[in-house]
């Protein structure tokens, strides 16, 4: 994501917060699971290829909650290792 124009208002404190790889593989899986392609073999195959990234690349993972609800946040890779 880029910043392209002046922010309109400023996040709440707390909104994101760091997660561990099995947190995250949940989160996405709930995701993942409501869209149209969102059949079982399809959402392991997508967090199998997402854990490999993430191995390679030692990945910090993310996730923000606006009303208790969990959502996907950005992943960081270091970029010397990929």
């Amino acid at each position: 994501m880029v910043l392209r124009r002046d922010r309109d208002h400023t996040a709440a404190p707390g909104l994101a917060r760091e997660v561990d790889e099995p947190t995250i593989r949940a989160v996405e899986a709930q995701t993942i699971g409501e869209e149209p392609y969102g059949e079982p073999a399809i959402v392991e195959q997508l967090l199998a290829s997402r854990s490999a990234f993430g191995r390679a690349g030692n990945a910090r993972y993310f996730v923000a909650a606006s009303d208790y609800i969990e959502a996907v946040g950005p992943t960081y890779w270091n970029r010397e290792r990929i």
